[in-house]
């Protein structure tokens, strides 16, 4: 039996949509996780180049 992909995901889709307790907690999973990645990216960015971005400041003008 062969299905199409998009009536796999469509059906996907509607599970979630009719079964609250199902979809929220994915969908608490996904944003927590997305910003969890964002400050953790944002952390390892400024260590990375926090240190050249402080001898700018401490730089001269002529």
């Amino acid at each position: 039996m062969v299905e199409d992909i998009g009536k796999i995901i469509s059906n996907g889709f509607e599970t979630y949509t009719k079964n609250l307790n199902l979809g929220i907690p994915f969908a608490l999973n996904v944003i927590i996780t997305g910003l969890l990645a964002f400050i953790i990216l944002g952390f390892g960015f400024l260590t990375i180049f926090g240190s050249s971005l402080s001898s700018l400041e401490n730089a001269t003008t002529p």
